[in-house]
C-alpha cells in the first residue's frame, strides 16, 4: 500500500479552525492581563498566528476585531488602535462602539498637565496617578502599573495623538454592521465633531444598526448620515437636559425648542427607514411631551421589535392615545414590544424616598399611576397586542394585566413581568401561569420579580412551565426556606 499523503493545512475543515482560533484568543486576552517579570503581554497576531493560511488570518482578525470599544485610555486601547490603522485589520471590525466621554476626558486631561518645559517627571507622575486613582474608584477598575521606567500611557500620549489615531482607523472600517455612540449630556467640541465627520463616511452602505445617546439638541449633528440603504434598527436615548433654571417660562422655552428639534431632526431621520424598519429602540429622560412624536412617526410595516423606556405621566405623554393609535398602526407586524416607565419627578411637598424592593415606595408608587394611564387604555382597545411573542411590561393593575397576557398568550413565548413581587403561595402567580395551561411548552423564557427564592417556587415554575429554556427570578430574600432540598 503506498504511503498516505501528509494533510495540508488548507484540508483542515473551517470548523477545527473555529476552535483553535477560539483558544487561541482566550489565550491572548489572558496573557494581556497577566503580568510576568514585570512585563506587558499583548497578542502578537501578525507575526505568530497570521501565516497559517488565509483562512484562519480572517477567522483570527474577525474574532480580535469584531467588536471594538471606545471608552478608557490604557496599553490595550493604544494597541488596539495601532493595529486598527492597517486597512486588513480594520476592515473586520463589525460592532463599533465610542464614548464621547472617553473624548472629551483626553481633551480636558491636556489643558490641565502643564507643558513639557515645565513639568518634571516626578510631577507628571504625580498628577497621572491622582487621575487614574479617581478613575480606578468611579469606574471600580483595577490600573495595573507599568514596568519601571515607562511613561504611564496617560501621560506620554496626547489627545491629539489618540483622536487622530481614532479618526485614522474609522475610513477603513468599511464592513460596521453597528455603531454606537454615547454623546449624553456634553456639549459637541471641534474634535469630537471632525470625529463624527470621519464617522459618517464609511459607515452607510453596510450599516444596519445605530444607536446615538445624547440630548435632542445634539441629534442633527450626530444623524447626519448617508446612504442607510441597510440600516433597519435604530435605537435613540433622548438625554435630560438642565433647564438651568427654575423659573417657570424658561423651562416652557426649553420644552419648545426641545420641540421643535426634535420634529426638525429626529422625526425626519426616523421615518427616511419607515419601509425598512425592523426594531425601534426609544429611552427618554428629556422633559419633553412624547405625544407628538408618536403622533408623526409610522406606520411601520416591518417593525417587529418596540422597546420604549419613556416616562408616562401626563406631562411627558399629555394624550396616551396618541401611543395608542401608534401601537394600533404596528400591531399587525410587531412580535415583541417592552414597556419600561421611567419615574416621574415627586411633586412639590411629595415625600421622595428610596428606590428599594418594597412595592410601595414613592417612587414606584408614582411609575405605576403613570403606567395604569397607559395600561387601561391598552385593555380597553382589543384589536392590539394579539400575535406577540415576547412581551415584557410592568404589572400595574394584576387584572388588567391578566387580561393582556391572555390575550397574546397563544403566540407568546418570552415574558418578563416587572414592578410586582411575586411569592409561591400567591394566587396571583397561579392565575398567571394557569394562562398557559393549554400549552405550558410554549413560553421558553420567563422574567419574574419575586419576594424569595425558594425550592417550592422552582418547583411551581418547573410542573407548570416545562418547556423554560431560560429563567430570571430577581429576589429579595435568597432561600428563606431551604428545606427540603430541591428534588425535580
Amino acid at each position: 500500500m503506498a504511503p498516505r499523503a501528509p494533510g495540508r493545512a488548507m484540508d483542515i475543515p473551517p470548523e477545527i479552525w473555529s476552535l483553535v482560533a477560539d483558544e487561541l484568543l482566550y489565550d491572548a486576552s489572558s496573557n494581556l492581563h497577566r503580568r510576568k517579570s514585570g512585563a506587558w503581554h499583548t497578542p502578537r497576531l501578525s507575526c505568530r498566528y497570521m501565516g497559517i493560511n488565509r483562512f484562519f488570518y480572517a477567522l483570527y482578525l474577525s474574532l480580535k476585531y469584531g467588536e471594538v470599544v471606545w471608552r478608557k485610555l490604557d496599553e490595550r486601547l493604544l494597541y488596539e488602535l495601532r493595529e486598527l490603522q492597517k486597512p486588513t485589520v480594520a476592515g473586520h471590525v463589525r460592532r463599533l462602539v465610542v464614548s464621547s466621554w472617553f473624548i472629551d476626558y483626553l481633551v480636558k486631561r491636556d489643558r490641565t498637565l502643564p507643558p513639557p518645559s515645565q513639568a518634571s517627571v516626578p510631577e507628571a507622575f504625580g498628577f497621572v496617578s491622582t487621575l487614574e486613582a479617581l478613575q480606578s474608584a468611579l469606574t471600580s477598575l483595577i490600573w495595573t502599573p507599568l514596568p519601571a521606567g515607562k511613561m504611564p500611557v496617560s501621560a506620554s500620549t496626547s489627545s491629539d495623538s489618540v483622536l487622530q489615531l481614532m479618526t485614522n482607523a474609522i475610513p477603513n472600517m468599511r464592513n460596521v454592521v453597528a455603531y454606537r455612540f454615547e454623546l449624553r449630556d456634553m456639549n459637541l467640541t471641534t474634535q469630537t465633531q471632525g470625529f463624527l465627520r470621519a464617522a459618517q463616511l464609511p459607515f452607510g452602505g453596510n450599516l444596519r444598526k445605530l444607536a446615538v445617546q445624547t440630548t435632542i439638541f445634539n441629534f442633527g449633528a450626530l444623524l447626519d448620515f448617508a446612504g442607510l440603504e441597510n440600516l433597519d434598527e435604530i435605537e435613540l436615548h433622548f438625554d435630560y437636559t438642565s433647564h438651568g433654571s427654575s423659573d417657570a417660562a424658561a423651562v416652557s422655552t426649553l420644552a419648545q425648542r426641545e420641540a421643535l428639534a426634535l420634529e426638525r431632526n429626529i422625526i425626519p431621520f426616523i421615518k427616511s427607514r419607515k419601509n425598512v424598519l425592523r426594531s425601534l429602540i426609544i429611552a427618554s429622560y428629556s422633559s419633553l411631551d412624547l405625544s407628538p412624536f408618536f403622533r408623526s412617526i409610522g406606520p411601520f410595516p416591518s417593525l417587529r421589535v418596540l422597546s420604549l423606556h419613556i416616562l408616562l405621566d401626563e406631562s411627558h405623554l399629555s394624550d396616551v392615545d396618541a401611543l395608542i393609535d401608534f401601537l394600533r398602526l404596528v400591531t399587525s407586524s410587531l412580535t415583541h414590544l417592552e414597556i419600561r416607565p421611567g419615574t416621574p419627578e415627586a411633586s412639590p411637598g411629595e415625600q421622595i424616598g428610596l428606590t428599594g424592593w418594597s412595592q410601595n415606595t414613592p417612587c414606584q408608587n408614582r411609575r405605576r399611576r403613570s403606567y395604569l394611564r397607559v395600561q387601561i387604555a391598552l385593555v380597553r382597545n382589543p384589536d392590539i397586542l394579539q400575535s406577540l411573542q415576547g412581551l415584557h411590561l410592568p404589572v400595574g393593575n394584576f387584572e388588567w394585566c391578566f387580561h393582556l397576557i391572555k390575550r397574546t398568550s397563544r403566540s407568546l413565548t418570552h415574558l418578563s413581568l416587572s414592578d410586582h413581587l411575586f411569592a409561591s403561595s400567591d394566587n396571583k402567580l397561579l392565575e398567571l401561569l394557569d394562562i398557559f395551561a393549554s400549552n405550558p411548552f410554549k413560553v421558553v423564557s420567563l422574567l419574574l420579580h419575586v419576594q424569595t427564592l425558594s425550592t417550592d417556587l422552582i418547583k411551581l415554575l418547573a410542573r407548570k412551565l416545562p418547556g423554560l429554556q431560560s429563567l430570571v427570578l430577581i429576589f429579595e430574600d435568597f432561600f428563606r426556606y431551604v428545606s427540603p432540598p430541591l428534588q425535580m
